[in-house]
């Protein structure tokens, strides 16, 4: 994925009937958002941003479905709501043949779990509840927001499945999925696995373990400790850095039967993003290694009298090629390895005397 993902050659550019299909089908995903209302219209003021709530009578009490964060997009097609309702089946046909143009172009579309499990959390709420699809899996969805196609080899995929979102906004969402992850997990045939705190399970394993779904938030504290996500219903590990992708995230379409809306990261943010985890990364291998850096690491020079003896050259890279063949007679050896920078043995190992004259001969090289 790195090396596919750092690829800087261009690729080839998204034709215009695709262009003008991927933009189609994100406009009608939209419109299918809307022509679900049950109620009226509300805007509420959380925070000081605007939201808007869909707000119906269930019995004795007033339901408020969350719809979004309040834009003016969202208040035109708010305003035009009961002519969406109404051509709600043709909009359902077009989005069909919308994918059927799309998969001619050549876009990526999902493979079967992958697909089930995405549009299961849609269908759930999660990405209109502030969920942010991440990973590579929000990497194959760039295709039209960048306007470039991707090739196979470029688009290499994991077996995981996250779901990213922040804490404060669940709970200050005060709303919840339409149907429990859990339940939907369950009839997917993906199992629970056991975290270290007790009651709270953050990652799903399918049946055959090769497809993992992982919810994670933000961390603003030093720990990274498991959090609660109140309006997902599920539990979260919270980690560093993650606030930087997820923040204003786009909507796109995901490509898998007649199509989802989820939210992915900006592709600059997750471009950046993954630089910073790398850097982690190298940061995380070197305390494992006591602060030192580990031995494989070859891009700088190693000093410390731990990994070299005191007879060795004071400043040298690990070789990368294999050992020069010694010449005849210790001492040339002895240079040609301090050369190389492996360490010296003495004499009387790396040479003996042969039965026959004063000929001498070198033993294979060992590390």
């Amino acid at each position: 994925m790195a090396a596919s993902f750092f690829d800087t050659s261009p690729g080839r550019a998204v034709s215009p009937i695709g262009m003008a299909a991927w933009i189609d089908l994100r406009r009608h995903l939209r419109d299918e958002r809307v022509s679900e209302l049950r109620g009226s219209p509300t805007k509420r003021e959380i925070g000081g941003k605007s939201y808007w709530y869909d707000a119906y009578r269930v019995g004795d009490q007033v339901v408020k479905k969350y719809i979004g964060p309040d834009s003016e997009e969202l208040r035109a097609r708010l305003d035009d709501a009961a002519a969406i309702r109404a051509r709600a089946k043709d909009d359902a046909r077009e989005r069909a043949r919308l994918m059927r143009i799309l998969r001619a172009e050549g876009f990526l579309t999902a493979d079967v779990v992958t697909g089930r499990i995405i549009l299961a959390m849609s269908r759930a709420g999660v990405f209109r509840l502030g969920g942010t699809l991440i990973g590579t899996q929000a990497f194959r969805c760039y295709e039209g927001e960048l306007g470039r196609m991707m090739s196979s080899d470029r688009a290499a995929l994991t077996d995981d499945i996250d779901i990213a979102s922040f804490e404060r906004l669940s709970i200050a969402l005060e709303d919840q999925v339409s149907e429990p992850l859990t339940k939907a997990f369950d009839e997917l045939k993906f199992e629970p696995l056991p975290s270290l705190e007790k009651g709270r399970v953050w990652r799903w394993a399918g049946s055959e373990r090769r497809t993992l779904v992982e919810f994670l938030t933000p961390s603003f504290s030093a720990d990274e400790d498991l959090r609660d996500l109140p309006a997902l219903g599920v539990s979260a590990q919270s980690l560093h850095y993650l606030n930087y992708l997820i923040a204003e995230p786009i909507e796109v379409p995901f490509l898998y039967r007649d199509g989802a809306l989820v939210q992915v990261p900006r592709p600059e943010r997750f471009a950046i993003h993954k630089l910073i985890v790398a850097d982690r990364r190298r940061e995380s291998a070197g305390m494992e290694t006591g602060g030192r850096r580990p031995k494989r690491t070859a891009h700088r020079p190693i000093t410390s009298s731990a990994f070299w003896p005191k007879s060795a050259p004071s400043i040298c890279s690990r070789p990368t090629g294999p050992p020069a063949k010694p010449a005849r007679g210790g001492k040339r050896a002895l240079t040609r390895a301090s050369r190389g920078c492996r360490k010296p043995a003495r004499s009387s190992r790396l040479w003996t005397k042969r039965p026959r004259g004063d000929q001498t001969r070198a033993r294979p090289w060992r590390w």
